[in-house]
């Protein structure tokens, strides 16, 4: 998006930890932050996340999680130009917009789960499969009021690692919805290791959009 004034930014942090672990299951928390400006629209969502990961057998692991979180959209009309103030060609602020944005700040909770099934065998192949959604409450984040329900965004994923010497190679699938929408992605994820301590990750993944675009990454 270099090409288009005032395109795209976003930042992202991100942070998990294990606060109680046994041999029953582990128990984790995490903090999500993530800020994304798109021209004179910027959106700030701040997230808690709790999850626990149950050992139901000897090889097989389900974990579960829920969030909960803030949000808050906001609009810059800070030099915001519209058609209704062009007069014969001529620009005049004082020219009403007739725009009816009733607010230009608006917050709203954010609720979330997921739930994911793994194995953990002593053997070099591990399958895993999980789905989670995003926006389960439907936020209203209008700046009209009362006409923007978020719509929900399911995600579902599910692949395999396969462990080497020297590589492991998790080839994986993942299918998202959200409001009719559909995104398709086919990927692997390469770790090599350099010792029992440190490995490098990599990833190459296929992105199909329906109805919409092609990606690479």
């Amino acid at each position: 998006w270099a090409n288009i004034d005032k395109g795209y930014t976003t930042y992202r942090f991100s942070f998990l930890s294990p606060l109680m672990m046994s041999d029953q299951g582990k128990l984790d928390v995490g903090l999500s932050a993530v800020n994304d400006v798109a021209g004179a629209f910027s959106t700030l969502n701040v997230s808690l996340a709790i999850g626990y990961a149950l050992n139901i057998s000897e090889n097989h692991r389900i974990s579960a999680a829920l969030i909960g979180g803030y949000g808050q959209k906001a609009l810059d009309l800070e030099g915001q130009t519209f058609d209704e103030q062009y007069v014969l060609g001529s620009y005049t602020p004082s020219n009403p917009s007739n725009e009816s944005i009733l607010n230009e700040n608006r917050t709203y909770p954010d609720l979330g789960f997921g739930l994911l099934w793994y194995m953990n065998p002593d053997g070099e192949i591990a399958p895993f499969a999980g789905v989670s959604a995003s926006h389960y409450n439907k936020p209203d984040e209008s700046m009209r009021g009362g006409l923007g329900d978020y719509p929900v965004f399911f995600n579902y994923h599910g692949g395999l690692k396969i462990a080497g010497e020297k590589f492991d190679f998790t080839p994986n699938l993942r299918i998202s919805t959200q409001g009719g929408a559909e995104d398709y992605e086919a990927g692997c994820y390469i770790d090599y290791k350099i010792n029992d301590d440190i490995k490098i990750p990599f990833g190459v993944w296929y992105r199909y959009r329906k109805q919409n675009a092609f990606a690479a990454m």
